[in-house]
């Protein structure tokens, strides 16, 4: 084992009676500068001056007479904003607000307060976990009794100790592509979001948690990032494994950063594992060990018999010509191993059960939408978008969308186009992508060509888009993107869970087979 810093960002999960077995994943840290915008750290007061300034060109004795302050009181708040860079000051010692792209510019560049700290990135997908920390969460270990591949994490204080073992995972031969300055600021734009906020509220803390790893204001908005070195450092992060007493047949993996659990990563462990991580196999036959099946023969049995059943669900719903589609085929297939774990538990649901269900129904629409955007290549239409920007792209969407059939209302957010993500490849497109721009490329495709699917189904299934927004609205509820606001929070239950499913076959269908001549038809 690697003698690297093992760290401990305080991993959570749902409200529930659960047994711990603690594991070590690999991960790479990188030092950043954030750079935060000048407006997120104003007072009432400053915000009241500033926001006025905006609006129009006032001298001190106005702004008095609008805001009844003190004139002294009055001076003292433009000179602040003066001092952040959002106010400007003439010759004649008039103020003014910033308003032209380039005195935005300059203004950001020379406001902004910078934070140095730490991102952390999967070595195995490249993906950044949804957090920044200003200093790295060292875990304390014990220096005694070690074993090779294991640590022993130290909890509580010098009075009370409490040591767990963690075995630590192997490091994959080839990581993921470094990540960009603006993967950071989309990390930070979801962090801030109502539903992401929502999601971790409803999580417990793994205990031992120590309270004082993050102070950094996720609220704030970030404008630069500056990587300050090419490489990462790598890293160990500290997680848990868990058998919950209320669904005993399975065991879940929590995000190491504390965000829930994440199916993802039990995945990958389980990828481990059967990859030759002497670790990682032992980790999960730990964890199979805890469930109600007793050992992991048992559990892979339970596990094969329910993509079985899943994999029929597939069939029934799409038939044989759905296995032309692999990558959607096996999305699918998840889907229905979900969909069908739900279904057959009794009573209200645990809420993290639910959100595993809206997570792989949003998975299979990316899946989805990687294969359309293989089939038909969406590369060049950069080309239709030159005199284009994103709000006029929108417009011209929605109104070609309901000439020709679509019910539109309320779907303005999927079709925010960005003309630089456009030039982009399909193959670099089907890696990494903001699914909305997607949506809104392919939208802007069928306008230009006469044979879209879009065009040829539009008759059959006018709800479409508004189905869509549906399925990516509950699939948020667990998932790492934040394009679509949801608002869903208090009606996230069994029932809707399992909704869920009718929709989304329709809108596969409606993509890849709009004349109904390749799939099983209901």
């Amino acid at each position: 084992m690697k003698n690297l810093p093992i760290l401990n960002c305080a991993p959570q999960a749902p409200y529930g009676n659960a047994d711990e077995t603690w594991v070590l994943l690999p991960a790479l840290a990188w030092q950043v500068i954030i750079v935060e915008s000048a407006i997120d750290r104003l007072d009432a007061f400053e915000k009241v001056i500033f926001d006025l300034m905006r609006s129009g060109d006032y001298d001190g004795e106005q702004l008095t007479a609008f805001t009844h302050l003190h004139p002294d009181l009055v001076m003292i708040l433009l000179e602040s904003l003066r001092g952040y860079g959002l106010l400007g000051k003439s010759d004649d010692g008039k103020y003014r607000a910033f308003k032209s792209k380039d005195d935005v510019k300059a203004a950001s560049e020379n406001s902004g307060k910078q934070t140095v700290g730490w991102i952390f990135q999967q070595p195995w997908t490249g993906r950044l976990y949804p957090a920044f920390f200003p200093r790295l969460p060292i875990q304390p270990i014990s220096e005694n009794g070690h074993t090779i591949g294991m640590k022993k994490l130290l909890f509580g204080d010098e009075s009370n100790p409490l040591v767990r073992q963690a075995p630590a995972l192997e490091f994959p031969h080839q990581r993921g592509i470094n990540p960009t300055a603006r993967d950071v600021i989309r990390l930070f734009e979801l962090r801030k979001s109502g539903e992401f906020q929502e999601r971790i509220s409803g999580l417990r803390p793994i205990p031992f948690k120590d309270k004082t790893v993050n102070q950094f204001d996720y609220r704030k908005t970030v404008r630069r990032v500056k990587f300050l070195s090419p490489e990462p450092l790598p890293v160990y992060l500290a997680s848990a494994g868990l058998v919950f007493n209320d669904t005993p047949s399975d065991w879940h993996v929590c995000c190491p950063v504390g965000t829930g659990l994440s199916l993802e990563l039990r995945d990958q462990i389980l990828s481990c594992s059967n990859d030759g991580d002497f670790n990682a196999d032992a980790v999960v036959k730990r964890l199979c060990e805890k469930t109600r099946h007793g050992n992991i023969y048992e559990w892979a049995q339970a596990q094969h018999d329910f993509l079985v059943h899943a994999r029929k669900e597939t069939f029934s719903t799409f038939g044989s010509a759905i296995e032309e589609y692999p990558e959607l085929f096996e999305q699918l297939n998840a889907f229905h191993d979900v969909w069908a774990r739900l279904r057959g538990t009794e009573g209200d649901a645990p809420r993290h059960f639910i959100e595993f269900v809206c997570s792989a129904a949003r998975k299979t629409i990316e899946a989805l939408v990687k294969v359309f955007a293989n089939l038909r290549p969406i590369a060049d239409l950069h080309i239709y978008l030159v005199s284009k920007n994103e709000d006029e792209n929108t417009k011209s969407a929605l109104e070609w969308l309901s000439e020709i059939g679509y019910a539109t209302a309320g779907v303005d957010g999927l079709f925010s186009v960005s003309k630089s993500w456009l030039v982009k490849s399909a193959d670099d497109s089907a890696n990494y992508y903001s699914l909305k721009f997607v949506i809104g490329a392919i939208v802007i495709q069928g306008k230009e060509q006469e044979d879209h699917p879009l065009r040829v189904a539009a008759a059959s299934n006018p709800d479409f888009f508004i189905q869509l927004k549906r399925v990516l609205e509950l699939g948020n509820s667990s998932s790492h993107d934040n394009s679509h606001k949801s608002g869903h929070d208090d009606k996230l239950t069994k029932e809707v869970a399992l909704s869920i499913r009718g929709p989304l076959t329709q809108i596969i269908r409606h993509l890849l087979d709009p004349d109904g001549t390749i799939f099983k038809q209901d």
